[in-house]
């Protein structure tokens, strides 16, 4: 079981657009807030332009969003 502040557990993803990101690797530099989302589900889309706005608005204070 994780706590808070505990180092997060590797993820094995695929990454579709863009590089492979190694959550470890850069260490308190960023924060990472990952999605798992369907494109089937339309719940799911609505929220992709929300996501998006998110990583623009703090990307620059280390925000990373993964889908």
């Amino acid at each position: 079981m994780l706590s808070l502040g505990d180092p997060a557990p590797d993820l094995d993803i695929t990454i579709i657009k863009g590089e492979p990101i190694d959550i470890h690797a850069e260490s308190g530099e960023h924060v990472y807030l990952v999605e798992f989302w369907a494109t089937w589900c339309p719940s799911c889309r609505a929220n992709m332009p929300h996501l998006s706005e998110l990583q623009k608005k703090y990307e620059e204070k280390g925000l990373v969003v993964v889908g």
